[in-house]
């Protein structure tokens, strides 16, 4: 088994839109069912949280009743799960690419604004592994949302990571 076969199963992922939710479910460690339950449950009652019951038992009480809290959080774990993918070589990093890449602009602004997801960002932008065309990929999707992105470091007293805007300058498209 390889390992983005062994990613698929862990998963889930088994159909194109599967893969383009691919990064929301790495981040929360949920498989594309689960994720699909708790994005169903969220939009249908936005502010009572998921039940413990509505996902499955093979899951530890604890895990479930933290799930209950923020079902659609992301992880620290999932972060770091997602950035070591994104450290190797194509074609493994291949499916986090292109699922951050489907993201809406909406999408990739609430993953940069989020302490553990934001890494996974950093990690396109900085990663040696990743060709030019990903990292302008999603420093073009940013580009609207650039100056809410440097708002909202500036307003929580984090420092701009030392990549970002040498890489942007160097990626981002001439006028």
């Amino acid at each position: 088994m390889t390992l983005l076969q062994a990613i698929f199963s862990a998963f889930q992922v088994s159909t194109e839109e599967d893969r383009k939710v691919f990064v929301l479910c790495a981040l929360t460690l949920k498989s594309t069912s689960e994720y699909a339950v708790a994005l169903k449950a969220k939009a249908a009652a936005p502010l009572d949280p998921v039940s413990p019951e509505e996902f499955p038992k093979k899951h530890s009480k604890k895990s479930r009743e933290e799930a209950a809290v923020h079902p659609l959080e992301p992880t620290t774990t999932g972060a770091l799960l997602l950035q070591s993918l994104l450290r190797l070589h194509a074609p493994h990093n291949t499916l986090v690419l292109d699922s951050t890449e489907s993201l809406p602009p909406q999408g990739l602004l609430t993953l940069a604004h989020h302490p553990a997801a934001s890494r996974v960002l950093d990690a396109i932008i900085d990663g040696p592994t990743i060709q030019l065309r990903a990292r302008r990929a999603v420093l073009c999707a940013l580009e609207a949302q650039f100056a809410d992105v440097i708002l909202f470091l500036n307003l929580n007293q984090t420092s701009i990571p030392h990549g970002v805007t040498t890489r942007y300058r160097a990626v981002a498209p001439r006028r």
